[in-house]
């Protein structure tokens, strides 16, 4: 079992067999968590996690992740998420833009340096 604050999208929807992506999430979340010097993702439920999730990636779409309504919550219609036209639009981007000039990721909390 992974931690609620590092556990993907996939699991959080009831996946049963997944590989090593859930891996990379969860490291990509802490990675983000050393950056940023707190966590980006802090649910406390499993609903809220994936809310938190979806206001910051977007809402999947069959064409961005084929296979999504495939998983249990959503096949079981247990949970349900916006069609396409109505989806969260992605803030990662806006929130944590790079700066183009200076290679450098700007966010109110971290000045990460990275190589282009």
């Amino acid at each position: 079992m992974i931690t609620l604050w590092y556990r993907p999208p996939e699991l959080l929807l009831g996946a049963t067999k997944y590989g090593t992506s859930v891996d990379i999430w969860s490291a990509g979340c802490i990675l983000f968590e050393l950056a940023l010097g707190r966590p980006i993702f802090t649910g406390k439920t499993d609903m809220e996690q994936l809310r938190l999730i979806f206001d910051m990636v977007g809402t999947p779409t069959r064409s961005s992740w084929p296979g999504v309504y495939d998983l249990k919550l959503l096949r079981t219609g247990s949970i349900s998420i916006e069609g396409d036209e109505n989806r969260k639009r992605p803030k990662l981007r806006d929130r944590y833009q790079a700066d183009r000039k200076s290679t450098r990721l700007n966010s109110s909390h971290a000045n990460i340096s990275y190589a282009v």
